[in-house]
């Protein structure tokens, strides 16, 4: 296992593995040396289920416990996404600390950090080995973690979405609300002119409606009612990608009028994984990475690192293992 070092530069660990844990569910890949990180969770050899891990989940203890101890080999571990308001407790233009070990004092919400918190102190070697990136920072080029949506028509293609050139936007509906993405050449943007939409704050989340309604007509209603206002966005144009309590059940969605496909887990990791290669690593070979405090406000540098010629050969030998019980991410 290797143990977390840290750069006493930017007091930071050389992060190898980041683990994305959203509303409903997670996953996790790992630099390797490579352009392309390894997808390590979902992994058939590992015992944990990622897609119940999740800031709006019930989280079993044993199964997240299965998580870290899985990929503590392949740390030390970012952890990102909705888990990364926990140091702030929600969205704020004035943050706190970038990042903090899982163990620390300072979470405004312990709600899941307190689980990896108990199962750190409960197993000495996993010291120092989960970090949590506060989600209201981000990095020169975009967001620390990866988001599926960016890499567009790449990611479609592997998923061999029917014609999918034809769309200009996307509809990423997670467990706790709905972002939607334009098109920008191959790749997806952000489309931040539709905010708050079904969001928890306003109690008509995905998985609010569908607590609220079984039958997945409330989530149909109230997608299609606030959409009335975006004249840009048809039927015709927009692609929706579902995650979230919805995509758990494989719920219906009745009379939908836009072309809708629940997203595969293995996908959703993939696309998180290559869009951290077109951003946060400016497709690079890393084998880890630090990050550390920038002039710009709410803004961390992140330094990547090239393998060594021993962690070359250990990686190579790491990725036979992979290969062999599992597959490469390409």
């Amino acid at each position: 296992m290797y143990k977390s070092t840290i750069n006493t530069d930017s007091q930071s660990p050389y992060f190898k593995t980041i683990w994305s844990i959203g509303s409903t569910s997670s996953g996790a890949s790992t630099f390797n040396g490579s352009l392309h990180p390894d997808v390590t969770l979902p992994c058939s050899t590992c015992s944990c289920n990622p897609l119940y891990i999740g800031t709006d989940q019930t989280n079993v203890k044993q199964n997240i416990q299965d998580g870290m101890k899985y990929l503590a080999q392949f740390g030390p571990v970012l952890l990102v996404n909705s888990i990364g308001y926990a140091i702030d407790g929600g969205k704020s233009t004035d943050p706190g600390p970038f990042m903090l070990e899982v163990t620390s004092e300072g979470f405004s919400n312990t709600h899941l950090v307190s689980i990896f918190a108990e199962i750190v102190r409960e197993n000495p070697e996993l010291e120092n080995m989960f970090w949590v990136f506060n989600r209201n920072y981000s990095h020169p080029h975009g967001k620390v973690g990866g988001q599926w949506a960016n890499v567009g028509y790449q990611l479609l293609g592997l998923m061999d979405i029917p014609d999918y050139e034809k769309y200009e936007y996307i509809a990423d509906v997670g467990g706790g609300s709905v972002t939607f993405y334009y098109r920008e050449g191959p790749d997806f943007q952000e489309y931040k002119n539709i905010h708050m939409f079904m969001n928890k704050k306003n109690n008509e989340s995905p998985n609010q409606c569908y607590l609220e309604d079984p039958t997945g007509k409330k989530f149909v209603e109230i997608f299609t009612k606030s959409l009335e206002s975006q004249s840009q966005i048809t039927k015709d144009n927009l692609l929706v990608l579902q995650t979230g309590k919805m995509r758990e059940d494989n719920a219906l969605v009745p009379d939908f009028p836009f072309d809708h496909y629940y997203l595969d887990h293995r996908f959703e990791v993939m696309g998180e994984a290559m869009d951290i290669v077109n951003s946060l690593t400016q497709s690079n070979q890393v084998y880890s990475m630090t990050l550390s405090q920038s002039d710009r406000e709410n803004v961390v540098n992140v330094t990547i690192y090239n393998p060594t010629y021993y962690e070359m050969f250990l990686t190579m030998a790491q990725n036979m293992f992979h290969h062999l019980t599992f597959g490469y991410f390409v």
